[in-house]
């Protein structure tokens, strides 16, 4: 019976190799899209559950009001929030507080090996209570009692000391030996902060010190504790705190509002300031979800839509098998098969198809996934199962229309009613194409967006702009040297250097200001009296900073948000910042120093030449090379132990809109596929069409029928369903795109245009399909054609 089958259905291939590629293609490139993107998703939605109790930890951290009375989002605590936790919580079963030390390398050496590496973060004792970070060699649960040690990654490891199995090794760090007791293995992609060393660290007065808010407080909560529960006590106790302070503060408008997060949360759903890595987004999850369902749909529908239009073609065939003693169920059955061994042959082409694609797909999202034997073991029986369902469903109905076949009626000509049946494949046709269009429009529109922050001025010129790390004080004493030396050269035309990176790394802190009640809450950063200059900021009034730095009273040069809250008479007016007396000098006008998520803020410049983490450097933007050769001389010649660092401001910015650039480029590395799939169902059934057709065109070209009357008889139907899909998909491209960029400050508008050249495209491509294939049919000859009539 199965042979039989078999051979049946291999005969029936070959006959009809054009709807058996289509079928096969179509559920090859559905299979590799859906499989590709799952991978990603998977990729996303595992962050951070490696810990052994993932589901109970949580981060606090604080919403801080602003001076427009809303409220800026922040990850950090200071020390006194973990002290309270550990101690008046008993839900908090364990409790850790961290801090990187932002932007900083230090030395290290051991033997003859010395390297530069970002600082240790400085956590306490507790840091292993609550994450399980994978460990090689060393017992955490005593590694970071002595304060004298260290933790290092394998990574940091091998590159010190060739191997991993260091514990009770010694390394100078800066000018301090610490002894090695834990080596960890390399943190895992899937986390949502990363480093290298650890070293421990104890919090003076961490009980009263409510002011360094630069710590990372997470938690582990009993069982059974929920985090919103958990959250309402913890507000509670702090508002506790703040009448203990002001006893007249409001109650509706605390000056912050605690916020605790699942930690396997954070990656796709927290964009708080100062995260400790670049987070994701669950709308893309949605997004790419929804295209890895479009493509399966779509080659499922045009799987349905071909083997249906064929099933009315086969009435003759089923007359003879149901003559000769087939039943109903041995119809099905063959149906079932065809099915089954056109979805083995898929899987196994999309297997392979995935293996050799996963290396592009890395290079466009930015991962590197699991090799194949760390993939969930369901992935591809999931795919598997989920081709055959499709299979099978559509091989059902065109099975159950040849079982109802007559076979007298059928041996003499007569064919099944076809009207229930094209209803189906018009529905199916015009649901795939909105489908389809859906995301082409999705598509251009992500492009216009990504393409506008790229164009977007963001108040100063951040072109031929590089930052140069001054990573300890050696190098930032030298700056001096180095600023005299590069300024020589005449391809340099600026030198200044800041506390921090515009874009990246900036502070904020209250500033008070006379005539003011409240003190403004603002982003800062510490610079050199001619940075504003060799940025490109633009003056609006007052005076540039004094050369001479002024050791009683900050200069401060303020953006115009900053300067419409602070009042009138902006220049000159003076306040009390960082226990220093201060007066504002100038204004420059806004500039955008954070990604066009987010409104511009209120920026502070504050004139201080003992912050010096970064110098910045403007040259010659015809002489690019040149000014890098330039640059990495005199550094070798000032700096010759210490290693250049440099990053061009134009790449920082673009690394803020990092996730729509690659939204964008999936998008469009999918889009392709869905339009592909799409139109090969479309170019099966015009095939199907036209070949069921012949005769009557024939009979049509003898009669004098025109070849533009004939291509309008055979795409009409299928160009009007197109035309239909148009109408339906783009007023949910329109809702969904508009919710998308409601999470930008700064937008493009959505217009006709974009939805109208993506129906219009679709449109094309679908009348190009059609094309091609109703002329070979009309180009056939008439007397070939009827010959036999």
């Amino acid at each position: 019976m199965v042979p039989h089958l078999l051979r049946h259905t291999f005969r029936r291939f070959r006959l009809r190799k054009v709807e058996t590629l289509v079928h096969l293609f179509g559920l090859t490139l559905g299979l590799t899209g859906c499989v590709l993107i799952t991978l990603y998703v998977l990729d996303e939605t595992r962050y951070d559950r490696f810990h052994l109790d993932a589901d109970r930890i949580v981060r606090v951290s604080f919403d801080w009001r602003m001076d427009d009375g809303g409220y800026m989002e922040d990850c950090t605590t200071p020390p006194a929030v973990a002290w309270k936790l550990r101690n008046e919580f008993p839900e908090a079963e364990a409790v850790t507080a961290f801090m990187p030390d932002w932007g900083m390398n230090v030395s290290l050496k051991a033997g003859e090996e010395r390297l530069f590496e970002q600082a240790p973060f400085r956590v306490d004792s507790s840091f292993f209570d609550v994450f399980d970070f994978p460990v090689l060699h060393g017992d955490p649960a005593v590694a970071l009692r002595d304060p004298e040690s260290i933790v290092l990654t394998a990574h940091l490891a091998r590159r010190l000391f060739g191997r991993t199995d260091i514990i009770g090794e010694t390394v100078l760090v800066g000018s301090k030996t610490r002894k090695i007791e834990l080596v960890l293995d390399d943190i895992p992609q899937r986390s949502h902060f990363r480093f290298s060393m650890l070293r421990p660290h104890h919090v003076e007065q961490a009980a009263s010190n409510w002011e360094q808010w630069n710590w990372y407080t997470y938690v582990r909560l009993a069982e059974g504790t929920e985090p919103a529960e958990f959250e309402a006590r913890f507000n509670d106790a702090m508002m506790k705190i703040y009448r203990e302070q002001d006893t007249a503060f409001d109650l509706a408008t605390p000056p912050s509002i605690a916020r605790v997060h699942r930690i396997t949360d954070i990656h796709l759903h927290s964009h708080r300031r100062w995260e400790l890595g670049a987070n994701s987004d669950i709308a893309y999850i949605w997004i790419f979800s929804s295209i890895a369902l479009i493509l399966l749909l779509t080659a499922g529908f045009n799987y349905l839509n071909l083997s249906t239009a064929q099933a009315l073609q086969r009435s003759l065939e089923a007359g003879v098998r149901r003559t000769i003693g087939a039943g109903r169920v041995n119809l099905i059955v063959q149906q079932l098969v065809e099915a089954a061994v056109l979805v083995g042959a898929a899987v196994l082409l999309s297997t392979a198809l995935v293996e050799m694609l996963l290396p592009l797909f890395e290079q466009v999202s930015g991962k590197v996934f699991d090799s194949p034997g760390s993939r969930p073991f369901w992935l591809w029986p999931a795919a598997a199962f989920a081709a055959l369902c499709i299979g099978m469903l559509s091989a059902v109905y065109p099975g159950l229309v040849l079982a109802r076949i007559r076979p007298v009626r059928a041996l003499k000509g007569e064919k099944p009613a076809a009207r229930s049946g094209f209803t189906l494949r018009r529905a199916l046709v015009l649901l795939q194409f909105v489908l389809t269009i859906g995301v082409v429009a999705a598509t251009l529109l992500v492009n216009r967006q990504v393409t506008y922050i790229s164009r977007t001025g963001l108040g100063f010129d951040k072109e031929q702009l590089v930052n140069v790390k001054l990573r300890n004080k050696e190098a930032q004493n030298a700056y001096s040297v180095l600023k005299e030396k590069l300024s020589e050269r005449p391809i340099v035309l600026g030198v200044s250097s800041a506390g921090g990176v515009v874009g990246r790394q900036n502070w904020t802190t209250r500033f008070g200001f006379e005539g003011r009640e409240d003190r403004l809450f603002a982003n800062f950063l510490m610079v050199d009296h001619d940075f504003p200059d060799v940025m490109g900021f633009s003056r609006t009034a007052g005076d540039p900073f004094d050369v001479r730095e002024d050791t009683t009273q900050l200069q401060l040069m303020v953006n115009e948000t900053a300067a419409k809250m602070i009042g009138d008479e902006v220049v000159g007016r003076t306040g009390t910042t960082f226990e220093m007396n201060t007066v504002v000098i100038g204004i420059v006008k806004d500039f955008h120093f954070r990604s066009l998520h987010h409104e511009i803020a209120p920026f502070i410049l504050v004139h201080h030449n003992m912050e010096r983490s970064e110098m910045v450097v403007r040259f010659d933007a015809s002489r690019t090379e040149a000014a890098m050769t330039d640059l990495q001389e005199i550094w070798r010649e000032v700096l010759p132990s210490h290693p250049l660092e440099t990053e061009f401001l134009d790449r920082t910015f673009a690394e803020l809109h990092a996730n729509e650039a690659r939204m964008r480029t999936v998008l469009l590395l999918f889009s392709i596929p869905a339009l592909l799939v799409a139109s090969l169902g479309l170019f099966g059934l015009v095939h199907h069409a036209s070949t069921r057709r012949l005769k009557e065109i024939g009979i049509r070209k003898v009669l004098g029928a025109s070849t533009i009357g004939l291509f309008g008889l055979l795409s009409r139907e299928f160009l009007l369903l197109v035309a239909g899909a148009n109408l339906a998909a783009l007023p949910l491209a329109w809702w969904a795109m508009h919710r998308w960029l409601e999470g930008f400050a700064y937008h493009v508008d959505i217009g006709a245009p974009d939805f109208a050249l993506a129906g219009l495209g679709v449109l094309l491509v679908a009348l190009v399909t059609t094309a091609l294939q109703a002329i070979r049919a009309i180009r056939v000859n008439p007397s070939d054609l009827l010959r036999n009539e």
